[in-house]
């Protein structure tokens, strides 16, 4: 065993001891159970949870047992020694060729500070990891290959990856190909498609089209109108602090669009969006200071919003506001 692979084995045994994050349940390649003397006549099923057995893999330099381990450690909060030794693991699984260990590297390189290969083998690598059916990779790839002025076979790829990814629940690939049919993108423009798309994106947590969704149930012009679901899904979309989505629950509350009407809850969550420099909610904080709606009526307070809300390019602040000064 070299230097540094008794280094990766007394790094992992110390992270196992502290228990940093759960291992995945996988199988483990039969010539490690071989070595491990568990031979398949036992019937015994072993996973890569087997710490010992992980630890045996990471020792002799087995690429399934690095890959295991170096992308363990990246997904707990690892010191800059831990973070080393993981991506130090991770290149020597590269090197042997394991494909997600190549697409894990690649996609570290190409989208955060971290750039453990160069940018041309990163992409290499991830065009590589796409093809072999690695979802994050198949993702990104797509993203590529929809760059600048795309043939047609980069789209129909592109494509396929997406609704690969998809089929395996990930959510960017979903939100992504919802995207593409509302706008009629790269694809024949269907908004029931994307509707259907944007729905299974909305089960896992990662999505983010929970406003866009809200609005076509409020709207009822695509999926049948709902203005229950479209409530809750603006509720989801808000976990993001999405101001146009604190806006539009404030219109919910407002009007009582799948809720019952609260004032009071319509101006704090217009309030909200107002703060992050959202013109059109800027203006509608001005209306309710004005009309003393879920807050005490405050002509200067209105005046105020609604200057900002003119400085962003609201024409309807903008009329507000000289309105206000003219009646001075």
């Amino acid at each position: 065993m070299t230097h540094f692979q008794r280094f990766l084995l007394t790094t992992l045994l110390a992270c196992l001891a502290s228990a940093h994050v759960p291992l995945r349940a996988e199988p483990v390649p039969t010539d490690v159970l071989t070595e491990a003397g568990i031979g398949a006549s036992t019937g015994i099923e072993k996973t890569i949870s087997d710490e010992k057995l992980l630890a045996n893999g990471v020792g002799r330099g087995d690429p399934h047992a690095l890959f295991e381990f170096g992308s363990r450690v990246l997904k707990s909060t690892p010191t800059e020694d831990d973070a080393s030794a993981a991506v130090g693991a991770l290149l020597s699984a590269a090197n042997q060729g394991h494909v997600e260990s190549r697409a894990l590297l690649g996609l570290m390189a190409l989208q955060t500070d971290l750039k453990p290969v160069d940018k041309q083998t990163a992409l290499s690598w991830v065009e590589e990891a796409a093809k072999e059916g690695v979802v994050e990779a198949m993702v990104y790839q797509a993203a590529v290959l929809l760059g600048d002025n795309p043939q047609p076979s980069d789209i129909d790829s592109a494509i396929f990856f997406l609704e690969f990814a998809g089929k395996n629940g990930n959510a960017e690939a979903l939100s992504v190909l919802g995207d593409l049919y509302y706008e009629g993108k790269f694809v024949k423009m269907d908004t029931k498609k994307a509707a259907g798309y944007y729905l299974a994106c909305m089960e896992s947590d990662d999505c983010n089209r929970g406003l866009r969704l809200g609005l076509m149930y409020r709207e009822g012009k695509v999926v049948p109108r709902d203005l229950r679901m479209s409530f809750v899904l603006l509720n989801k979309a808000i976990e993001r602090n999405d101001p146009a989505a604190h806006r539009e629950l404030a219109t919910a509350y407002l009007y009582g669009l799948g809720t019952n009407r609260n004032e009071r809850l319509a101006f704090s969550h217009a309030e909200k969006a107002a703060i992050s420099g959202d013109p059109l909610s800027e203006t509608l904080v001005c209306l309710m200071y004005l009309e003393g709606k879920g807050v005490k009526k405050s002509r200067s307070q209105a005046s105020d919003w609604c200057e900002k809300g003119a400085n962003g390019g609201n024409d309807h602040a903008k009329a507000i506001l000289r309105s206000l000064q003219n009646n001075q």
